[in-house]
């Protein structure tokens, strides 16, 4: 019985530490397999109002300067988004939200936005998963400050 619950204790741990990746903007994400890396401009990108983010291949830092409720809003341009996941991740390496997008080739579309409930400020990471996607990948990406405070 004893050999059972530290079996299970140890499964547990390996399965909890797969779900955590470092959110330090130097950090290539070298647990996932992106057999097709997206392709992103080493730039900042705004649309709309609200915060720049940083592209960085397969991923971007987002600084969430104060709690509140975010709305995170993805597009794509020159490219077509197929099969492809967004994973954000807060400073701890946790997973916190996750999106799915898509869009017609050679357009500009804004994906169904997702609302994050942040209760602590930070350098959040989000993560494209482009394994499935056969195209490059260009993309936009915003966050619109919050509207209130959380109590």
């Amino acid at each position: 019985m004893k050999k059972v619950f530290v079996l299970i204790s140890i499964l547990s741990a390996l399965l909890l530490s797969c779900n955590k990746i470092d959110v330090s903007e130097q950090t290539l994400v070298a647990s996932q397999d992106f057999t097709n890396q997206a392709i992103m401009p080493e730039r900042f990108t705004q649309f709309g109002s609200g915060l720049l983010a940083k592209h960085n291949k397969h991923s971007s830092i987002l600084p969430l300067e104060t709690e509140g409720i975010y709305t995170i809003r993805m597009g794509s341009s020159n490219g077509e988004f197929e099969n492809v996941f967004a994973n954000l991740y807060n400073q701890h390496g946790e997973l916190v939200a996750s999106n799915y997008a898509k869009t017609a080739k050679g357009t500009v579309k804004f994906h169904d936005a997702w609302i994050y409930r942040c209760a602590e400020a930070g350098n959040f990471k989000l993560v494209l998963d482009t394994r499935k996607s056969e195209a490059d990948i260009n993309y936009a990406l915003g966050v619109i400050k919050p509207k209130q405070v959380l109590d």
